[in-house]
């Protein structure tokens, strides 16, 4: 967590030009955008009791599974998307949060 807060602290010193995934370069202002620091529990057998935790970033900060993560993506269809709904729980810390699995079709 401590590299979201420099790579934030950074960009808003100095903005950046960056490369997107159409290879189009973006102006990135760190101060024109709301952040929020996401870590992902990439493992396969998350115990039930996981509880993460960090020092305070400065920034709304969240936890979650890649299953997770990935449940939510595969429903919202963007990172942004993704990243909107999470803002919209307030950045609450969540210890392996268990979300509906996705119904086979």
């Amino acid at each position: 967590m401590s590299q979201t807060k420099g790579t934030v602290r950074q960009l808003r010193t100095l903005p950046a030009d960056m490369l997107n995934g159409r290879n189009r370069t973006l102006r990135v202002d760190g101060n024109a955008f709301e952040w929020i620091a996401v870590f992902l529990l990439d493992h396969p057998h998350v115990p039930q009791d996981t509880v993460v935790t960090w020092q305070p970033l400065g920034i709304p900060a969240i936890a979650l599974t890649r299953r997770d993560w990935d449940f939510l993506f595969d429903q919202l269809r963007s990172t942004t998307a993704v990243l909107d709904y999470l803002l919209g729980t307030g950045g609450t810390l969540f210890a392996a949060p268990q979300l509906p699995q996705a119904r086979p079709q």
